[in-house]
């Protein structure tokens, strides 16, 4: 069994050695960069290195009679063609995605912005230049109703209303006005064998849900009975409901509602996804490196299912030695003698496993940006593929505390966002050149599996 660890830090970005990139993105900061790399002269790139060649974006122009060909202006490498008629100069477009506005990736909508989910990564719904990349469907009312009082699973019911049906990929543009309103959306399979559907609310350009929006998600069975439901799993307080299975010809109503049911919350999106066989469907397929079933950036596994960080291998010895069992979600075996090497400074992802009954896993983490950071730490499944409280996989369960080097426990967790995986934090108390112990255990000391660590400073 093989354990995978992440310790990422956002002062410092990881080095370049082994690094799998998403490659060659343009950027204005770090932040616009996905996990061990930074923002040089415009492009995203290996922490260190130099801005590497992407692909070419822009308009190009050329010169002669008839048809022109010239190479497209623009960033990293690209050529464009067109065609002009008559004597002079022909003007063409260079092959890319255009012009990004601005202030593209701020997650304000400024200008001609379609959306803006604060990144320039496609693949997400909203493009690297915040144009959506699926088409939108308004919502239709009447199609439920609008009584206050209904959460959590809503009073209206009236499905006989619901818009559709939804028979493939959707992106909805909705309103939850006025307060009571809930809308009723019927979802049916007709691809003639069983799949897998996911359930996504946003606030309006593809962002996270906030200044009021807190909407819930409830789906209902061809019987009617409440089949799933979600408050916050999305984005911020956002709603997602994911691998629910659907039969061939079966069908549900999906219910959005305002959190409370008693709030005019505005406009809202609601993406609807088939999910099949290859990347987005919680299964690693093929090539893929990762697959945490969703189609979200900055999480270790992008919208391509490759991953944004490099791995590190875990070294045994790194706790006690003695593997006790019955040390519960703190454990029984710290040390500081055998935590694993030298202190991670950097994002990393850690690959290990707990291997036996009362195993556990040991790692120093050292804080050397030279001021006070918040230090983050969060498990994963070890594939990367969603086995963390989901009905993929075998879930696991494992806990974290981060100690001081004197053995006291600064944050201790087990089980957070709705999953059996774990999220602790210390919010701006992580010192310069302080050094903390993450240890890693099963929830009841027994069990063994792999996992992942993502710990962000």
């Amino acid at each position: 069994m093989r354990l995978i660890v992440v310790v990422s830090m956002a002062a410092f970005a990881l080095g370049t050695a082994g690094c799998r990139l998403l490659g060659g993105l343009p950027c204005e900061v770090d932040g616009h960069c996905a996990f061990g790399q930074a923002c040089r002269d415009g492009t995203c790139v290996p922490a260190g290195a130099t801005p590497s060649e992407g692909e070419g974006e822009g308009e190009g122009e050329g010169e002669g009679e008839g048809e022109g060909e010239g190479e497209g202006e623009g960033e990293g490498e690209g050529e464009g063609e067109g065609e002009g008629e008559g004597e002079g100069e022909g003007e063409g477009e260079g092959e890319g995605e255009g012009e990004r506005p601005p202030n593209c990736g701020d997650t304000g909508i400024d200008g001609d912005e379609q959306c803006d989910d604060g990144n320039w990564l496609s693949g997400d719904l909203c493009s690297s230049t915040c144009r959506l990349e699926r088409s939108v469907t308004p919502e239709e009312e009447p199609n439920g109703g609008a009584v206050t009082g209904g959460a959590p699973d809503g009073n209206g019911h009236d499905f006989t209303a619901a818009q559709g049906p939804f028979t493939s990929d959707a992106l909805i543009l909705g309103s939850i006005s006025p307060p009571g309103d809930e809308d009723y959306f019927l979802v049916r399979n007709t691809s003639g064998s069983a799949a897998l559907l996911r359930f996504e609310t946003y606030a309006e350009g593809v962002r996270s849900c906030a200044n009021g929006l807190d909407t819930r998600l409830v789906v209902f069975d061809a019987g009617y009975g409440k089949f799933a439901e979600d408050d916050n799993a999305g984005r911020s307080n956002c709603s997602r409901v994911r691998f629910l299975p659907l039969g061939a010809a079966e069908q549900v109503h999906l219910l959005v509602l305002h959190q409370n049911d008693d709030t005019d919350a505005g406009a809202y999106y609601l993406g609807i996804d088939f999910i099949g066989p290859g990347c987005g469907n919680a299964i690693r397929e093929g090539t893929e490196e990762c697959d945490d079933g969703d189609i979200d950036s900055y999480d270790l596994c992008a919208p391509d299912c490759t991953l944004e960080v490099s791995r590190a291998v875990e070294q045994e010895p790194n706790d006690d030695g003695i593997q006790d069992v019955g040390g519960g979600v703190n454990g029984n075996d710290f040390t500081i003698t055998l935590a694993q090497a030298a202190p991670f400074t950097a994002d990393t992802l850690i690959e290990g496993s707990l291997d036996v009954p009362g195993d556990e896993d040991i790692f120093a983490v050292q804080n050397t940006s030279g001021s006070t950071v918040t230090l983050s730490v969060e498990t994963f499944g070890a594939a990367l593929d969603g086995t963390c409280g989901t009905p993929v996989g075998d879930a696991i369960d494992p806990a974290l505390t981060i100690r001081d080097e004197l053995g006291n426990i600064l944050s201790s967790v087990d089980n957070s966002s709705g999953t059996t995986c774990s999220r602790a934090y210390l919010s701006g108390s992580f010192l310069a050149d302080q050094i903390v112990y993450v240890q890693v255990t099963a929830a009841n000391d027994t069990d063994t599996f792999p996992y992942l660590l993502r710990i962000d400073q």
